[in-house]
């Protein structure tokens, strides 16, 4: 067995709880005994529960400041003797970077540092944080990304190993059109509509205005429409004014078994300006739905990875998605090859560079 020590902020949740999660689940079995240190207090959560089930030993850190949860942390690597670290988010790579000492660090980036922390907390605090975070990620024995095109940023070490993101197959899958008919009365959605979806956070950078304001131009055309919101963030509020009430447009919170959401839908879609290895449309894709996504580099690497059709639409215009949806009977579905997206390829992927790190290969 492989003795891991992960360094991570919280497991609420979010795309990159889920990848931890699926690795762990994954390898824990048999191959692999996790230890998870938490840096955030935070109150019990379902997640929580799903990571202990896996076999997965949950280690909440204490709130005392920087010295005191970089003692926190060494304290427990002396107790526990992992033979490597992994760490995934920001503040799981700062405290990784000053901790591994002689431990192997693995460092996993999931998406465009510059852009996201620029477009979240606003130009000053963003570029701060992208360069912590560079100088941590660039500390990291062994760096892992997401995706190809992240390889490509300049600061990323040319030996940086593509890890792409997988999906859970077992629960992202295509049903029958009589399954479809029962889950879609289930959750009330009329067996006769035309149901479009996005799910994810609702933040400027996912560009969610972009949907709403060409869904609500093309509504008028067929009643039968429908566009489902999952997902919360800080642009909520902003995001249901601009739908004014409208009677096909419906915002659902979060949700807990989003597949069902997508096993009721047909077309998917991102509007997103910027991404890692997107999680939802490969979600999306594993149910057999229709993909519309912003033209951008990690949106046309789910189509290399997966061989699906996809529409695709510059960022922001609202005229091209709107086009579109309406003509979206007019795409040629392809079945995707899942095989390459799912949990068991992306944990392997995992598992190779874990032993090799410890010299087990």
């Amino acid at each position: 067995m492989i003795r891991v020590l992960i360094i991570h902020s919280t497991t609420r949740g979010g795309g990159l709880t889920r990848i931890m999660y699926n690795i762990c689940k994954e390898l824990a079995v048999s191959e692999v005994e996790f230890h998870l240190l938490l840096l955030s207090p935070q109150l019990p959560t379902n997640t929580d529960g799903l990571f202990k089930e896996a076999g997965v030993n949950i280690i909440q850190a204490p709130n005392v400041g920087l010295l005191g949860s970089i003692k926190f942390i060494e304290d427990n690597i002396q107790k526990l003797s992992p033979q490597l670290i992994h760490t995934h988010g920001l503040r799981g790579n700062v405290f990784g970077s000053l901790c591994a000492g002689v431990l192997p660090h693995v460092s996993t980036l999931h998406g465009n540092m510059f852009y996201n922390y620029t477009t979240d907390f606003g130009l000053f605090k963003g570029i701060v944080s992208c360069l912590i975070h560079m100088v941590a990620f660039a500390g990291a024995s062994v760096q892992t990304v997401v995706s190809a095109n992240l390889k490509s940023t300049s600061f990323i070490s040319p030996k940086a190993i593509v890890i792409p993101n997988g999906i859970d197959t077992q629960i992202f899958h295509s049903i029958s059109s009589e399954h479809k008919a029962k889950m879609r009365k289930s959750l009330s959605i009329p067996l006769d509509a035309v149901v479009f979806i996005y799910a994810g956070r609702l933040s400027e950078l996912k560009s969610v205005q972009t949907l709403l304001e060409a869904f609500k131009n093309i509504a008028p055309i067929n009643n039968k429409a429908q566009l489902y919101i999952l997902g919360i963030g800080d642009s909520l509020p902003r995001l249901k004014s601009i739908a004014e009430n409208h009677n096909q447009i419906f915002f659902k919170g979060q949700i807990a078994e989003v597949n069902h959401w997508y096993q009721a839908a047909d077309v998917f879609i991102s509007p997103s300006l910027s991404e890692g290895m997107p999680n939802a449309p490969l979600e999306a894709l594993g149910c057999g739905l229709e993909l519309l996504l912003s033209n951008i580099p990690p949106h046309r690497e789910v189509a290399a990875l997966t061989g699906a059709s996809i529409g695709f639409f510059e960022p922001k215009n609202v005229s091209q998605l709107a086009n579109l949806l309406i003509n979206r009977m007019n795409f040629i579905s392809t079945k995707p090859a899942v095989e390459t997206i799912s949990i068991q390829q992306m944990s392997a992927k995992y598992l190779q560079v874990y032993k090799e790190v410890c010299n087990l290969t």
